[in-house]
């Protein structure tokens, strides 16, 4: 074995003791981690959208989900903030919408669905908690 390939083991061998992972580097890697000490199921998604997130996250809450989005800047994240409003005011049953800084918090009913406003809040105040 080459001392490149056993410097590079001996690399992935220390990061992972250490705990080390890609969703570390993830700027909403915290609020996934505490939310699932919380009993929360998240799942860390590719990010869409536009403005483009840095990091995007799904909550699963009863009959619907709330997605956080991470954003790089003020801007993108009032941007994004005041789309989402224009939805949660033509559905304000099924869509809710929260900024903090700059993340984007959307819960999410589907059609005919109504979104559980005190399990939405949960996920807002559980992910922001030690922030």
């Amino acid at each position: 074995m080459s001392r490149r390939v056993r410097a590079g083991l001996l690399l992935l061998l220390l990061v992972a003791a250490c705990g080390g992972s890609a969703a570390a580097d993830s700027p909403l890697a915290h609020r996934i981690e505490h939310l699932e000490e919380h009993g929360f199921e998240v799942q860390e998604m590719a990010p869409e959208g536009d403005p483009l997130p840095e990091a995007m996250a799904v909550v699963q809450l009863d009959g619907a989900t709330a997605t956080i989005y991470a954003y790089g800047s003020e801007a993108d994240a009032v941007q994004a903030a005041k789309a989402f409003a224009a939805e949660e005011q033509a559905a304000p049953d099924r869509v809710r919408v929260q900024r903090e800084g700059l993340t984007v918090y959307l819960g999410r009913a589907p059609a005919g669905g109504k979104l559980p406003s005190v399990d939405f809040e949960d996920v807002v105040f559980t992910a922001e908690e030690e922030h």
